[in-house]
């Protein structure tokens, strides 16, 4: 037996972290991975099955399929299970891929949290210039730097003034910046792009399902790409992309 979570465990992590589904379809994927049988590879539940099951009705049922398909957090595969249903497997690099952005934001804001409790300054190795005297607490001052004789600062050490309070509040919040690990900008606008050309393309298809069968089948990992850094590189871009190998697809569905 391997070592670590099960893959199932790791899918209703994720599932649990995911912020791109509403309840409806987070339902259906967690009935889906519920009903993967690992021995075999089936996961082909009927459509009723999932009805009875969820206590919701057949199209709800079908736009959930289709959204988690379209999504990418599962595979199906037409007429691939038990009675000519269609089988499903679930996605699971996708669900590891979640819980390592999760770990990262994680231990980034575990990072920021102890970077916080911490402040960026250095210690004074000497009294300041107008600080008052005090009573010298060390019984063996081998440095003799808080002593009297040594009261006055060095060049090295030098008073802060209130003309510095500025740069010296500048240079904290730049240390602390440096210190404070966050996610990915590129990673960020990406997930963004990425989360608009699909519902855009969910309004497009307007619950057609024959055309979001298509469209499903049709969807590959570099159709989906094109499309994010389409969209990237303006917004509203991404759609145009989909759609324009949609006709494509018609039309050669048609000259056939």
């Amino acid at each position: 037996m391997g070592k670590g979570p099960s893959p199932s465990l790791i899918a209703f992590k994720a599932l649990s972290l995911c912020d791109d589904l509403i309840a409806t379809q987070r339902r259906v994927l967690a009935a889906l991975i519920e009903h993967f049988n690992r021995k075999n590879g089936r996961c082909d539940p009927s459509i009723d099955r999932l009805v009875v099951l969820l206590g919701i009705n057949r199209r709800t049922v079908f736009r959930a399929l289709n959204s988690l398909v379209t999504k990418g957090y599962v595979v199906r595969f037409r007429h691939g299970g038990l009675n000519h249903r269609n089988r499903y497997v679930p996605n699971w690099p996708f669900y590891a891929a979640i819980l390592k952005k999760w770990d990262e934001q994680f231990t980034a804001a575990s990072s920021a949290r102890r970077a916080t409790e911490m402040s960026p300054s250095q210690g004074r190795r000497c009294h300041l210039a107008d600080g008052p005297s005090v009573t010298q607490t060390s019984l063996n001052n081998h440095i003799e730097q808080t002593s009297e004789r040594h009261r006055k600062c060095t060049s090295a050490n030098p008073p802060i003034s209130s003309a510095r309070k500025g740069p010296a509040n500048h240079q904290f919040a730049e240390r602390a910046q440096q210190r404070i690990l966050t996610p990915s900008s590129r990673d960020a606008a990406r997930d963004a792009a990425e989360r608009r050309w699909n519902l855009e393309l969910q309004a497009f298809l307007k619950g057609d399902e024959p055309l979001t069968a298509l469209v499903t089948d049709m969807m590959t990992s570099e159709l989906m790409l094109a499309a994010t850094e389409a969209e990237l590189v303006a917004r509203g871009a991404g759609l145009p992309v989909v759609v324009a190998e949609l006709r494509r697809v018609q039309g050669r569905g048609g000259s056939q």
